[in-house]
């Protein structure tokens, strides 16, 4: 009886994982990792991935900036643990101030004391979706 029901169990969790991967939702610690804009019912335009020092290991508590040169926005966020960082719904929140997204004016910036800051000039060309973007810093030669 008991191998019946572990093997039911296997099963539903299968099913839920495949769901799940089906449905396009990310999920993390157990929660929804890309959480759409209500009033827009998905998600616009984030950025995410991880931050490294050139030994491969991960960095905490750096401070990232996504700005929008031609509308004049930053939105500075620190990462968390480990390295990881995830922007806010950047198109979603230049959707509701009436500004269409331009990929061409979206940076990047990673600030950590102690190590050199590192600039994404250029982002995927593509004014949305979730993008993948990881970044590695180099030890400041001055601290």
């Amino acid at each position: 009886m008991k191998r019946n029901s572990m093997r039911a169990t296997s099963m539903a969790g299968a099913v839920f994982g495949a769901a799940l991967a089906a449905s396009g939702i990310a999920w993390a610690n157990g929660g929804e990792f890309f959480l759409p804009a209500p009033e827009h019912g998905k998600v616009d335009l984030v950025y995410f991935g991880h931050i490294k020092d050139t030994d491969g290991n991960y960095i905490d508590n750096a401070q990232v900036t996504v700005s929008v040169k031609d509308l004049g926005l930053t939105f500075p966020f620190d990462n968390d643990s480990p390295g990881h960082y995830r922007s806010p719904d950047i198109g979603a929140q230049i959707k509701d101030i009436g500004e269409k997204v331009d990929p061409s004016q979206i940076s990047i910036a990673i600030n950590k004391k102690g190590y050199s800051q590192v600039n994404q000039p250029r982002v995927p060309a593509k004014a949305d979706g979730t993008y993948e973007i990881d970044f590695v810093l180099a030890k400041d030669k001055s601290s």
